[in-house]
């Protein structure tokens, strides 16, 4: 029979922002469903963001290169296009973009589906990623290039911001004499927001994971049984002789039995 019975599982509980209708066996078809309904809702709802707000700046603003401008010195709306991957990498390669977003899309409804029932912020970020696929593929297929119109540059009269760019900015951004980032569009800040959180998940994960590994390593400490006394083992036990009375060496008289007279039968 065993001294004593391991330590059950620890429970880390129910999720911070899970509400208390939600922490029960039942719940948990209901929060697989709700994964799948963010992660497919922030997909859908951004790519269409992107695609209806090129449609309205390309139709409003035909000609490359026209601008409005939005906040003098720093924001503007300007027409562009961009027949490669971001700063115009990999132009034309519209086979190799196809490939790599439907790896990425696998990826990610791999995270989804393998994710804990009750994660909230990993399905929203997977979303935004895949929003941000989906509206740049739908352009490469349909016109073979990526339409921008978001511009943004620091000129010289924002003075603070534009001597710290121009120092710590690659040269390549700063050729005109001021800071001027590569236009982009909706689904490029999906995607760099998307990284940027992804990033934030994966580390509370991981620093989650750190702090549940101690508090089971303290846990089983505490539960760890005292040393108890070794029961005997019976075949390591040796007989002992059994004990004999002892003598003075003086043997008995007529082997044990007591003697009688000599002239016993003499007297009459």
């Amino acid at each position: 029979m065993p001294l004593s019975t391991p330590p059950p599982a620890r429970d880390p509980g129910p999720h911070p922002l899970a509400p208390p209708f939600l922490d029960t066996p039942r719940a948990a078809p209901i929060l697989r469903s709700m994964r799948w309904l963010w992660f497919g809702l922030v997909a859908v709802l951004g790519a269409v963001i992107d695609l209806v707000s090129k449609a309205i700046v390309f139709s409003k603003m035909p000609d490359l290169g026209d601008k409005v401008v939005l906040i003098d010195g720093l924001l503007a709306i300007e027409t562009s296009e961009n027949p490669g991957a971001a700063f115009g990498l990999f132009p034309g390669a519209i086979t190799f973009f196809i490939v790599v977003s439907a790896v990425a899309v696998t990826a990610m409804v791999y995270f989804v589906a393998t994710a804990e029932e009750d994660a909230r912020l990993l399905p929203l970020t997977l979303g935004l990623l895949l929003a941000g696929v989906i509206g740049n593929l739908v352009d490469r297929v349909a016109f073979g290039k990526v339409r921008d119109f978001i511009a943004f540059y620091v000129e010289p009269q924002h003075e603070t911001l534009h001597g710290f760019l121009m120092k710590v900015a690659p040269a390549n951004l700063t050729q005109k004499g001021h800071f001027v980032w590569p236009n982009f569009n909706v689904a490029d800040s999906c995607i760099v927001v998307g990284a940027f959180l992804i990033v934030i998940v994966f580390w509370r994960e991981e620093k989650r994971a750190k702090a549940d590994e101690a508090a089971q390593k303290e846990a089983d400490a505490d539960n760890k049984p005292a040393d108890a006394p070794t029961a005997p083992n019976p075949a390591k036990t040796e007989a002992k002789p059994e004990s004999k009375p002892e003598t003075d060496g003086t043997p008995p008289p007529d082997g044990g039995r007591d003697a009688a007279p000599a002239n016993a039968g003499a007297t009459g």
